[in-house]
């Protein structure tokens, strides 16, 4: 009897042990660590300084490659997603934000390589620097209106992401934003963006056009650089600067116009457009203008940009330009012969670098500089025309000229041939180069009291 009454007892105290179990198993927690459809998740974070609120920091345990995050975890409302919280999580695929959230933190999923889907709640209002870089899969995102603020690098190498929406309250795109979004073929930049920062767009080689709107003042460094299929830019009225070769590397680009405010453009802004073929200036501006789809500076008189895709041969610089701009004509490949007037006295570094097909130049009397590299790589450049003889021995740098092009060059004396010089009495200088590679030149005559720096027919390679 008493073993029986025991049995009994054991019985009991197992089937309570049971139900105990059984209830505390199956108690719903309000979205905590503990729910059921994520009891494989460990979510990692701190509590934030209000006590009320946490911020992400991982996860860990076994984890799915789709993750929805709770709204609150242990009884905290998920504010933030911490820096470097996913980063390298290589085995994610999509991830839902949910609206409880306001920030996401620096390379928050940087390097999640296998993220294709990304869903922001409707309270985000900044996203962190570097926080999807290199998430080379991720093929679309929603930016909600909420989105302020998107730091530097967020997207950069995103080179899946076809589309996006930049929201209304930006007023900054940052340095490197949207670098490298190699499949990026259409963006659309809101009137509430007032700059738009170095390297911003750089790379984004399926890009085809952009309208820069009015507010913007600002474009950065290489902000457009290497978008190759870009083939068409309006920039807005409200610009002021623009940066050193913001559109450089743009090689199906045909046509930009540039507003009336514009009162400094960068060095090689247009370096490498190979299909450029007009460039218009507002003609309200009064630092630029245009002249037949070419770029020039109206205080410095100075010609910043030939149209380079241009198919014109033949190209005569305007009377009264003073100056050819560093890399004014660089990689002209069809322009064959150029005439600089008298009114030109410098031309600048790099200025007809590459332009392969030239052969022959004509010189004003006016030069007296010509800079380092201004014609190297005009490799069938064989034709030089002069009007003055002194004015020639005079420019310093002829070895920009001489140095470059064919070893049998011919030197025109308005327009003859020269093969006998008599160099007058006049002049007391010639220039190191002045004659190099003129092997036509059979006699030169040189006054008594001339400066020769390196005038000999060895060093010259001429037929003296």
């Amino acid at each position: 009897m008493k073993n029986k009454v025991l049995k009994i007892w054991v019985l009991a105290i197992v089937l309570l042990l049971s139900l105990t179990c059984f209830f505390a198993c199956n108690t719903n927690s309000d979205n905590q660590n503990n729910d059921s459809s994520e009891s494989e998740i460990i979510y990692e974070y701190r509590v934030n300084d209000d006590n009320k609120t946490c911020t992400l920091t991982g996860v860990s345990g076994s984890l799915p490659s789709d993750i929805e995050l709770p709204r609150k975890i242990d009884g905290y409302t998920l504010t933030k997603i911490g820096d470097f919280a996913f980063d390298w999580c290589t085995w994610l695929k999509s991830i839902k934000i949910p609206n409880s959230v306001t920030n996401i933190g620096q390379s928050a999923f940087e390097y999640c390589t296998s993220l294709t889907s990304v869903v922001i709640g409707n309270k985000v209002t900044s996203i962190g620097r570097s926080a999807f870089y290199g998430c080379r899969n991720l093929t679309s995102i929603e930016i909600p209106d909420s989105v302020t603020s998107i730091g530097s690098s967020a997207f950069r190498y995103c080179s899946s992401l076809t589309s996006l929406n930049i929201p209304d309250g930006v007023s900054w795109i940052s340095d490197d934003v949207f670098s490298y979004c190699s499949s990026l073929t259409s963006v659309v930049i809101p009137d509430s963006v007032t700059s738009i920062g170095s390297w911003a767009f750089y790379s984004c080689s399926s890009l085809t056009s952009v309208v820069i709107p009015d507010k913007v003042t600002t474009i950065g460094l290489s902000a457009f650089g290497y978008c190759s299929s870009l083939t068409s830019v309006v920039i807005g009225d409200g610009v002021i600067t623009i940066g050193d070769g913001t559109f450089s590397g743009c090689s199906s680009l045909t046509s930009v116009v540039v507003g009336a405010k514009v009162t400094s453009l960068g060095g090689g802004t247009f370096d490498n457009c190979t299909a450029l073929t007009s460039i218009t200036v507002h003609r309200n501006n009064v630092y630029y203008k245009d002249i037949d789809g070419n770029l020039y500076s109206k205080i410095e008189k100075r010609l910043i940009k030939y149209a380079i895709g241009k198919l014109e041969t033949n190209f005569t610089i305007p009377d009264g330009i003073t100056t050819i701009g560093n890399f004014a004509f660089e990689g002209c490949r069809n322009l064959t012969s150029v005439v600089i007037p008298d009114s030109v006295t410098t031309i600048g570094h790099s200025a007809f670098c590459d332009c392969s097909g030239l052969t022959s130049v004509f010189i004003g009397k006016g030069l007296t500089t010509v800079d380092s590299f201004a014609f190297s790589g005009c490799s069938a450049l064989t034709n030089i025309f002069i009007t003055d003889i002194a004015a020639w021995c005079n420019i310093s740098g002829l070895s920009n000229i001489m140095e470059y092009g064919s070893y049998k060059k011919k030197l025109y004396l308005n327009n003859e041939p020269l093969t006998e010089l008599i160099i007058p009495n006049t002049i007391t200088y010639i220039n190191s180069c002045a004659f190099r590679y003129c092997t036509e030149l059979t006699s030169v005559v040189i006054p008594d009291r001339a400066t020769l720096p390196s005038l000999h027919p060895q060093n010259n390679y001429c037929t003296l």
